[in-house]
């Protein structure tokens, strides 16, 4: 009688772990697969923000590295710039500082 008992609950473990071994498989990739496109997602609407940045398109914008803006240069070419009260558009031509040469050059026309 008792070997008979454990037997059976050999053989209902073994079910028990065959059925579930797959719905837990699935169910992890599957979680996997969301996060991935939830992260996807949240990257794509960041980068649209961040796109909308004007920045680089005002008359105040340096492109050096060390003073971006000479108007708020704390908010340069972050999302708090993006209101930016001082906004001017640049020119069709605009001085660029080359930051390894040092110096100051002009660059070809500048696409809105």
């Amino acid at each position: 009688m008792i070997f008979s008992t454990s037997i059976f609950y050999i053989n209902v473990a073994f079910v028990l772990k065959t059925a579930f071994c797959p719905i837990m498989l699935s169910t992890l990739l599957l979680g996997f697969i969301w996060a991935v496109i939830m992260a996807f997602r949240d990257g794509i609407a960041r980068l649209q923000k961040l796109h909308r940045i004007p920045c680089d398109r005002c008359v105040y914008f340096t492109g050096c590295q060390y003073l971006k803006c000479t108007v708020h240069p704390h908010k340069a070419l972050t999302e708090e710039a993006g209101d930016c009260l001082d906004f001017e558009p640049a020119s069709a031509r605009k001085l660029v500082y080359q930051g390894s040469r040092k110096r100051w050059s002009k660059t070809r026309s500048i696409q809105p």
